[in-house]
Formats: C-alpha cells, structure tokens, sequence
C-alpha cells in the first residue's frame, strides 16, 4: 500500500485546530487533505497552534492558507514572505483583510471561482419549498413515482457496495477540473477509510439493485460536508432523491450542508447552481508582489 504523508493519526490535532480557530471549509477538513494528498500532492506541517499545507500541485512554494492562532498565522507567512515563488491558495476573504493588515500592499489576491464552495440550508434541501424548488421537486417525484427506492444506512453491510458504485462511476467519468485535476482515486480512499474518516452516508436501493450513494461527514456542530454522491447511471431524479435521503438522517442540529467546490467542471457547476445554494464561501488565490 502506498505510503501517504499525511497519516491518519494526524486526525486529532487537524480537527482539534479547525475547531479552535472556527476553520468550517472542507478545503482544510482533514478529510479533505487526506483523500485529496496525491492527486494535489500535498504535504501537511503541524505545530502545536498552527497546520499549514504544502499544494505542490498549484507551484513548489504555494500554500494552503494557514489555520492557527493569528501570531502563528502572521509568523508563518512573515517567515514565507521572500521566498521565491512563495504563494497562497484557498484563502478566504476574511483571511485577505487580515493579511492585507499585516503587510499591506504585499500581497495580490484574485478571485478563483473554481475552488469556492457551495452552502446550501438543510431545511430548504430536505423540503424543497416554493417555486424557487419547484424544478427539483418535480426531479424527486419523478424518481418515487417510476422507481420502487430504498434507502438503508452505509455500514459493514452496505460499505462494498458503495465502493462499487463509486468505481463505476470512476470509469465514466474523466473530466478534469482546474489544473487537470480530477477523481482519481480520491472517492475510493475515503470509503476504504470510512470508520477512521467518520463517513456518514446512505446507499438507495432501485428497483431492488445498489445504484446510488451519498455521503460525507461533519465539518462543525452545524455544518455537514457533502463530499460523495455517486451513481451507477443517469436515471432521472436518483440524484436529488439521495441527496434529500441523507439529509434526512443527519442530525437535528445541522443546518448547513458544504457540498463543496465545483473544481471549474461546467457540469457539476451547473448542477451545484441547480440546487439552489444559499451561499457561498468564496475561495482566492495570493501572489506575492515583487518590485
């Protein structure tokens, strides 16, 4: 088995400084960086107050931006600033005002649509109210109506089948996102390591065969990260009823589901615009001014 960098132990200490320091993008989920580590090539650096990781994908020097308390913040990219081709990437936009305010003019940062993330309101997913969810409504009665659906929880039972699932859905489909990347083993990692991922998920039964899944994991006590939904074919309304069917089980006290970013996919982005998010994180790129 191929040996990651970033390593399961790692878990604790990763949550432990997201839920410190109010982090609740999946961009810096443990989970996020553990199943994505190869194909972004990433490496992860951990103190006692501050995570930081290393996105070889995105250049030799470009950073994830550091999660941490704000001196250890400021030490960090302060001790990165005159490094040649020093840069950063998934930063927020309140994480631009402070940096700004620490070094003021040195920084230029741009808008990378492609790695922003979509929030939607549990309730207006699970109810779908209204006209503005009229479309998706029709989706969801359409698949109770020509399909007989079941939904049983993913589990030891159930856990093989999702990964079949997630494989041949691999197979028939290619497309890459920004800088070509793509799922390429990312889906199957975290199910492999779903116990020690704390996956939480649903796989729908229909007309009596496996065909669809979905499922994530808690990103804060109110947020749900939707990092899986994959289905064997196209069958309409499958997609929005599995989805709905999970937010079903989730527990009460969340009310906001991260479905995160659409990876620059014209597809997914317009079937993550479709379901009608109710906001975004929005997610920039800074270069470092020289001259």
């Amino acid at each position: 088995m191929e040996e990651f960098c970033i390593r399961l132990e790692q878990k604790g200490a990763v949550d432990r400084l997201r839920q410190k320091y109010g982090h609740s993008a999946s961009s810096h989920a443990f989970q996020s960086l553990y199943i994505w580590q190869k194909e972004m090539k990433l490496t992860l650096f951990l103190k006692e107050e501050l995570f930081a990781v290393k996105a070889g994908l995105w250049g030799p020097n470009t950073w994830f931006s550091p999660c941490g308390g704000e001196a250890e913040r400021r030490a960090f990219v302060e001790e990165h600033l005159e490094e040649e081709d020093f840069a950063l990437c998934y930063v927020r936009r309140e994480e631009i005002e402070e940096i700004e305010s620490w070094f003021p003019g040195k920084f230029a940062f741009s808008p990378e649509p492609a790695a922003s993330e979509y929030l939607y309101s549990r309730m207006e997913q699970a109810f779908m109210p209204g006209r503005k969810f009229s479309k998706l409504r029709n989706h969801w009665n359409r698949a109770v109506r020509e399909h007989h659906l079941e939904v049983v929880p993913l589990n030891e039972q159930t856990i093989s089948s999702a990964m079949e699932i997630t494989k041949e859905w691999e197979r028939s489909h290619s497309q890459a996102g920004m800088l070509g990347l793509q799922d390429d083993g990312a889906s199957g990692c975290l199910l492999a390591h779903w116990k020690e991922l704390k996956l939480q998920g649903i796989l729908l039964f229909v007309d009596g065969e496996p065909y669809a899944m979905t499922a994530g994991f808690s990103l804060s006590e109110d947020t749900f990260d939707l990092c899986l939904a994959k289905q064997r074919g196209m069958l309409p309304g499958i997609s929005v009823y599995a989805k709905w069917a999970l937010y079903q089980q989730l527990p009460p006290e969340i009310a906001v589901i991260n479905a995160e970013e659409d990876m620059g996919i014209e597809g997914l982005r317009m079937m993550k615009q479709q379901m009608k998010p109710a906001g975004m994180i929005e997610m920039y790129n800074g270069k470092v001014r020289r001259g």
